[in-house]
């Protein structure tokens, strides 16, 4: 059973509806939170809250409905930035109106700290995999490197690194060491 968290978010209901009007499904005080509750497994109270009262639901449960009901659209939307559209107000562009850029700082502080720790990571290990030890390259080269991905993910909307870019950047910081 899909329940919800608890936490109220500014206008999330009003994106939530917006995604189930793309969707098709029937118009809110006309069988919208029955028809929510009976497809993924919720209460009709549950989906109320989801669809009138900005309380969404968990999560997972969130990236479920998303991905279902975006993979039954005749358009190729990113699941992960609906999400964040869906949770956070003024964070990401309407991903249906195809601005998609996020503002970093904008970002509630978990998904700023995830980001920035996939750079990271991903930096790392594709170092190692191109078998360059980036201890040995200057402070201010690599904190281009880091700078240089965080701003292209920031820039494209993406909530993963770009790993060609990664490369790219550490086989030219390479070279020029």
């Amino acid at each position: 059973m899909i329940k919800s968290t608890g936490r109220k978010l500014d206008s999330f209901s009003k994106r939530f509806n917006y995604l189930l009007d793309q969707a098709g499904f029937p118009p809110v005080g006309e069988g919208r939170a029955k028809a929510l509750a009976d497809r993924f497994g919720g209460s009709k109270s549950g989906a109320q809250n989801w669809i009138g009262k900005d309380l969404p639901p968990k999560r997972d449960s969130l990236r479920l409905i998303v991905t279902t009901l975006l993979s039954e659209l005749d358009a190729n939307y990113d699941a992960s930035q609906v999400v964040v559209w869906l949770e956070n107000d003024n964070v990401v562009d309407d991903p249906f109106s195809g601005n998609d850029t996020i503002d970093i700082n904008k970002l509630p502080i978990e998904s700023k700290h995830s980001l920035l720790s996939k750079v990271y990571i991903s930096v790392h290990n594709i170092a190692k995999q191109e078998g360059i030890d980036i201890y040995t390259l200057a402070d201010h080269v690599m904190d281009h490197v880091y700078n240089s991905v965080i701003q292209q993910a920031v820039e494209s909307g993406k909530t993963d690194p770009d790993p060609y870019l990664i490369t790219s950047l550490l086989q030219l910081a390479a070279k020029s060491a």
